[in-house]
């Protein structure tokens, strides 16, 4: 554009030359007239020339400015170009580290889990050979106690003089694990229970995904599972066969409980509560109010039912009406409930490790007894006594309570007993036997009377979650989705 204004500039000064030159007059013989005339046209072209000249100059000063301008962007760009190239240069630099670094860190984190799974295989070995020595140990003093009782031992009666300071009679049960095997063998409320050694079925996709909560009808012909995969199945516990399913929630199905034998009561991790009718799997009711996971329920009567929810309240409301009765604060979170039979009293369990007893009708807290266990309380139940509650904890830890005081009356612990979740819940079978979920896809028994373990059941293909025990019947399920039936009279 500059050379085209320059080009115009030197094209109107020839101009304004050549008019110079042909304004002079040429000789003397023109008129006064003519050269007037002449030198008027000359005045004229020479003046529109100059004009053009000095727009052309305006226009050629224009052009020079804007080219500056332009080049002044133009270098501003460049810098710009080069930090911003500089820029990129230090942050690729700055990636080729964290690459190396991320390169490092994933071998070392690949060297560690080796080492760990390394540690677990040997930890297991050790935990196998222990067990291994214990039952060794076990068996040599059975064989020990068998050799001191004799005769008397096979007659299975002993019959001593009163007074002389043991017990009048010690009957020996068939059947019943650990019987006989020491000086005080413990007589169960029912001679008949027995410890079952495999499953009676086993549903090993019984749910898509972890179940997480298990119940049993009054009866025991009935089992609920509720799992992750938001569903709620109904078994029958004879056959092995699903009665029904419930359609899907929009959360896990955290916990389940019956009323009666007809209606099942679900909390769900969304806070959501439905009131189902079992046989068709129907939904009556969708209650809301919890404000989180609803970790346990219980119910009261044929009617009413408590929840306990991650909002830290429990709530207390009636299948039939559809509605919520009361909500109570209770500080912590409850993780685990249980009821008397005639709904009055209502024992929970807090993830602050808590145990409170409350009175339904006062709608509030009769006794909290605190630090029951030293991390938080999973389940509870209450034996057939009404006296007694037994309470799991994911310290490892079985402790029987006085149902009115809550004072710790027992504690019971085991290697082979490793709580499994958060959901671990442990039940009382018939003769008080007491099974709870461990590590390594087992039930441990324990006797209740003795406080010991004395079998650890297998059946399971992963670790088990949750024990239910009702009218003989004990049910577990498990972290893949597995559910087990032990057999009734068990």
């Amino acid at each position: 554009m500059l050379r085209m204004h320059a080009s115009q500039r030197s094209m109107l000064e020839k101009q304004l030359s050549r008019a110079l030159r042909s304004g002079a007059p040429s000789d003397g013989n023109m008129s006064p007239e003519d050269a007037a005339s002449q030198s008027n046209a000359a005045s004229q072209a020479l003046l529109t020339l100059h004009t053009k000249l000095i727009t052309s100059q305006q226009a050629l000063a224009g052009a020079e400015a804007a080219l500056a301008q332009v080049t002044d962007e133009r270098d501003r760009a460049v810098e710009e170009a080069v930090a911003i190239r500089g820029q990129l240069e230090t942050v690729q630099r700055q990636n080729d580290v964290l690459g190396r670094e991320f390169t490092a860190s994933r071998d070392e984190a690949a060297s560690a889990q080796r080492e760990l799974e390394e540690m677990g295989q040997k930890y297991s070995q050790a935990v196998e050979k222990l067990l291994e020595t214990k039952q060794m140990t076990a068996d040599l003093m059975n064989e020990l106690n068998a050799a001191r009782d004799g005769d008397a031992a096979e007659e299975g009666d002993v019959t001593q003089e009163p007074g002389s300071g043991s017990a009048a009679k010690v009957k020996s049960h068939t059947g019943i694990i650990g019987a006989g095997s020491g000086p005080d063998p413990f007589t169960p409320a029912h001679p008949e229970a027995v410890i079952p050694d495999e499953p009676a079925w086993h549903a090993e996709a019984g749910h898509s995904h972890t179940v997480l909560s298990c119940a049993l009808s009054s009866d025991g012909l009935k089992l609920a599972t509720g799992g992750d995969d938001r569903v709620v199945r109904v078994w029958d516990t004879m056959s092995g066969s699903p009665v029904a399913a419930v359609q899907k929630a929009l959360g896990g199905a955290s916990c389940v409980a019956w009323l009666g034998d007809q209606v099942l009561v679900c909390g769900h991790s969304n806070g959501s509560v439905r009131v189902i009718d079992a046989p068709s799997g129907r939904a009556r009711h969708t209650l809301s109010g919890h404000t989180g996971n609803i970790f346990t329920t219980a119910g009261l009567d044929g009617d009413h039912f408590a929840t306990g929810s991650q909002d830290r309240s429990v709530r207390l409301w009636s299948a039939t009406r559809g509605t919520a009765i009361a909500t109570l604060a209770a500080g912590s979170p409850a993780t685990a409930m249980a009821a008397s039979p005639d709904g009055q009293l209502l024992w929970t369990g807090h993830m602050n490790r808590a145990v409170m007893l409350w009175d339904v009708r006062q709608r509030s807290v009769a006794i909290e007894m605190p630090n029951v266990h030293s991390q938080m309380v999973s389940s509870i139940d209450t034996f057939t006594d009404g006296r007694r509650l037994l309470t799991n904890g994911l310290d490892s830890r079985l402790h029987i309570l006085d149902s009115r005081s809550l004072a710790v009356s027992g504690t019971m612990a085991d290697s082979r007993f490793v709580s499994t979740a958060r959901y671990s819940h442990a039940a009382i079978g018939i003769g008080n036997y007491i099974y709870v979920p461990t590590k390594g896809a087992g039930i441990c028994v324990f006797d209740s009377a003795t406080e010991t373990c004395t079998k650890v059941l297998k059946g399971h293909k992963a670790d088990v979650v949750a024990v239910a025990g009702r009218a003989g019947v004990i049910a577990s399920v498990d972290k893949a989705g597995g559910v087990v039936v032990w057999g009734h009279g068990t």
